[in-house]
C-alpha cells in the first residue's frame, strides 16, 4: 500500500498549496513582511484564477455564456436570496437587535444552518428575541426552507389564474 502512495504523481499545485499552508502555521510572519506578504497573496490569487481561466478552451467558455437562462435563475436567486437577508436583518435592527445579532440569526434563518451570532449565537435562544423579531425569523427560515422561487411563485397572481 505505501508503494502505490509512494508512485502516486504528485501534482506539483496541489503540494505547493500545501507547502504554503504548512509555513505560514510553522513560520507566521509581522510588521512589514506581513504588509508585503499580504501583496503577494493577493498577487497569487489573481494570478491562480487567471491560469485556471486560460486553462478552459474557448468553446466551453461559449457554451458557457449561451447558457444566458440558467445565468439569469443563479442571479435572480441570488439577488432574491440577499435581498430576503437584508430586509430581514433590517426588520431585526429595528427591533433593537444588534448589527451581529441580525446577521447572524438572519442568514442562519433564510439558510437553515444552525445557530447565529450574538444572542442567537450557540449557547442561546430565541428566547430573548422580541415577539415581531421571533415571527420575521420563521416566516424567512419557512421561506429559505421552501426555496425561494416556490414561494414567489405562491406569492404571483400569474400561477393561480390557471
Amino acid at each position: 500500500m505505501m508503494w502505490r502512495f509512494l508512485r502516486a504523481q504528485v501534482d506539483v499545485f496541489t503540494a505547493g498549496i500545501l507547502l504554503a499552508a504548512a509555513l505560514g502555521i510553522l513560520l507566521p510572519c509581522s510588521g512589514v513582511w506581513a504588509e508585503g506578504f499580504s501583496v503577494l497573496t493577493h498577487a497569487a490569487i489573481v494570478l491562480l484564477f487567471f491560469l485556471y481561466g486560460v486553462k478552459l478552451s474557448t468553446a466551453s467558455v461559449r457554451d458557457g455564456l449561451l447558457h444566458w437562462r440558467l445565468q439569469l435563475v443563479v442571479a435572480g436567486f441570488t439577488f432574491v436570496f440577499f435581498t430576503v437577508a437584508l430586509a430581514c436583518m433590517l426588520i431585526l435592527m429595528f427591533q433593537g437587535l444588534d448589527l451581529n445579532t441580525a446577521i447572524g440569526s438572519s442568514i442562519s434563518a433564510i439558510g437553515n444552518c444552525g445557530p447565529g451570532l450574538g444572542l442567537t449565537g450557540p449557547a442561546f435562544t430565541w428566547a430573548e428575541l422580541p415577539d415581531l423579531s421571533k415571527w420575521v425569523l420563521s416566516f424567512t427560515m419557512l421561506i429559505g426552507r421552501l426555496e425561494i422561487f416556490t414561494v414567489i411563485i405562491l406569492f404571483s397572481s400569474y400561477y393561480w389564474r390557471k
